[in-house]
Order: structure tokens, then C-alpha cells, then sequence
């Protein structure tokens, strides 16, 4: 095995884990989180039943997630067979980080607490695609 293949397959795996532990935050939670990256007391809840509808929206796409994180942390194990899952989901969250501009009145460039994060969705994980898929495609595994 190469090592830019066991540094691919060690990166799926912490990667991976980290994405799902950050869905659960929500999938468990719901829209008011566990409270893991920012505090959980932000907002005020006006019409319990309006927001238990997108509260049980927020947990449904976060536990997805999770599993897509999950698949990728299995990546360390099997991409040979997890890689092109692995890859449509990276693409995946490149194009979510871009819906990211499309919210009004907030600028994800301009805030330091997101930038990370969106930075890390539409420039490395594109990067990390790249990657997996040139080390499938070019019998180097």
C-alpha cells in the first residue's frame, strides 16, 4: 500500500468522524444543538409548532449527514468500494458551502466563526475529492 493511500484512507477516517460528530450535535438536539460549537440558548421560540416542523427537518438532514459521515470514516477501510459515495458527497457539501451565499443579509466571508468551515467545504473537500478520485483512477492503489 502507498503511503499518500494510507494517508487518503487515515484522512477518511478522521474526517469522517469528525462530520458525524458534528451531525449529531444536531441530529440529537435538533435546531438548538447540544451546544458543541456555538451556545445553544440563541433564540427565542415564538410558534412551538412552526418550529418543531423545521426543528424535526434540521434533525432528519443532520442525521443523514451523519451518515454520510459514517461512510466516509468507513473509507479508511474500504475505498475501494466507498470512493465514489465518498466523492459525490464531497461534491455535495462544496455545493451546500456556495448555498451558503444565498442568504440574505449574512456574509459567511465575513465572519470569522463560519469561515473555517466554508473554506474547508468549497475549497478542501473538492481538493480531498480530487484526490480519492485520481487515486482510484490511476492504478497507483
Amino acid at each position: 500500500m502507498w503511503r499518500s493511500d494510507i494517508a487518503l484512507r487515515v484522512l477518511c477516517g478522521v474526517v469522517g468522524t469528525a462530520l458525524s460528530l458534528i451531525a449529531l450535535n444536531t441530529a440529537i438536539d435538533g435546531m438548538a444543538t447540544l451546544g458543541w460549537q456555538f451556545p445553544s440558548d440563541f433564540m427565542d421560540i415564538t410558534d412551538q409548532t412552526t418550529f418543531a416542523r423545521h426543528d424535526s427537518n434540521a434533525r432528519f438532514f443532520a442525521a443523514t449527514f451523519m451518515c454520510f459521515g459514517i461512510f466516509m470514516a468507513l473509507g479508511a477501510i474500504w475505498l475501494d468500494v466507498l470512493w465514489p459515495v465518498i466523492t459525490a458527497f464531497l461534491i455535495a457539501i462544496a455545493f451546500g458551502g456556495l448555498l451558503r451565499f444565498l442568504q440574505n443579509g449574512y456574509s459567511p466571508l465575513a465572519d470569522p466563526e463560519i469561515l473555517p468551515s466554508l473554506i474547508a467545504e468549497v475549497v478542501l473537500g473538492p481538493l480531498f475529492a480530487y484526490w480519492i478520485y485520481r487515486s482510484r483512477n490511476s492504478g497507483a492503489a
